[in-house]
């Protein structure tokens, strides 16, 4: 299945019909867990990804998606113990970086959280949102000028960034308005 494919509720019901038919595989279990994710469907995600993780209890893939699952539904110290466990068990992509830097910064732990969204960023310097969240904990931190290099990297990759943009505007206005 690809994923232009999982916009799709046939695909869903013909997830669900094939693991009526047979034992469930991991793939499919993914494949479902990641189509009831982009529709939102958090408590169905969590339920086909914990089916994931009692079949492979050491993927870290599965940990990876089930601590961004919890992210999304605002569980961000049950997603931050789950990520953690991912990190743990082998997880070593930029998405889990990412997801955890947001987590620590959440729970007020930038420093942490920046040095998790330092990670992602050295592992994907393509990766506009990390990049974006990177700006936010260190502006958060007190590294105000960090922050602004990270906000124009942002908009080196992205110029369209409107969220990066307003920011970036706010801070000129702090400083103009310090002006005498």
């Amino acid at each position: 299945v690809c994923s232009s494919d999982l916009q799709s509720g046939a695909v869903a019901s013909t997830l669900q019909r094939a693991l009526d038919i047979a034992a469930p595989t991991s793939d499919v279990l993914f494949t479902l867990t990641d189509w009831y994710e982009q529709r939102g469907e958090y408590a169905e995600a969590l339920r086909s990804c914990q089916e994931v993780i009692r079949l492979e209890p050491q993927s870290h893939r599965a940990y990876s998606m089930l601590g961004s699952i919890h992210m999304k539904r605002g569980e961000y110290g049950k997603g931050l113990d789950i990520l953690q466990h991912a990190v743990d068990i082998g997880a070593t992509s930029s998405s889990v970086y990412n997801n955890l830097g947001i987590a620590y910064t959440k729970k007020g732990e930038a420093g942490k959280g920046i040095e998790y969204l330092k990670r992602a960023v050295e592992q994907s310097p393509q990766f506009i949102d990390a990049w974006y969240n990177l700006a936010v904990a260190q502006q958060m931190h007190g590294q105000l000028k960090k922050a602004e290099l990270a906000y124009l990297r942002l908009l080196e990759l992205d110029n369209n960034y409107k969220a990066a943009r307003m920011r970036l505007a706010a801070r000129s206005q702090e400083h103009t308005s310090e002006l005498q």
